[in-house]
């Protein structure tokens, strides 16, 4: 035999006599080797799915999306939701927000800062909204924003001939 098959036969040896090698997902976090920790988040009561789509930087807010079958007031989509903790110890405590927009709009959180503060889009208006810390609701209208800071700036886009990047202050100040 030649040597690399010799050195094959003896890993694939090796292997079979060890047998499986027990793996920790994730990478090391903080200084301290840990792994990722995987928690379900409870979807909101009469709910039938759920999805996240972001979480704060500090573990303590993520939004997303759940489906509800149709009612009086909400035809069957997703709307949003959002997690919240005190601190990255404590239970998740699921919130609808279905609430805060008008029925016949469907919402969908995909960006939350730090302190709170969501962006959503809604399919079927093609609008863009701003859930403010304060419970205000900003809408956009077709201004895209693709990233939220943790003092509230925005960026995004307005599409269209010509386009435009655009630069939000505050997500109460006309974008520049």
């Amino acid at each position: 035999m030649r040597n690399s098959n010799i050195r094959a036969v003896i890993a694939l040896a090796t292997a079979c006599l060890l047998g499986p090698v027990p793996a920790g997902a994730g990478k090391p976090s903080g200084g301290g080797g840990s792994t990722i920790k995987v928690e379900e988040l409870v979807k909101p009561a009469g709910s039938v799915d759920a999805y996240a789509d972001d979480i704060n930087d500090i573990g303590t807010v993520a939004v997303g999306a759940a489906y509800w079958a149709a009612t009086w007031d909400y035809r069957n989509n997703y709307y949003a939701v959002r997690w919240t903790r005190a601190s990255t110890s404590d239970p998740w405590v699921t919130e609808d927000l279905r609430l805060m927009f008008p029925p016949e709009i469907d919402t969908r959180p995909y960006l939350v800062n730090d302190a709170g503060t969501i962006v959503l889009v809604s399919f079927n208006t093609g609008h863009y909204y701003v859930l403010t810390t304060a419970g205000s609701v900003v809408d956009l209208g077709t201004n895209a924003v693709r990233d939220i800071g943790n003092d509230d700036t925005m960026i995004g886009y307005r599409s269209g001939s010509p386009g435009a990047a655009l630069f939000w202050a505050a997500p109460t100040s006309p974008p520049e």
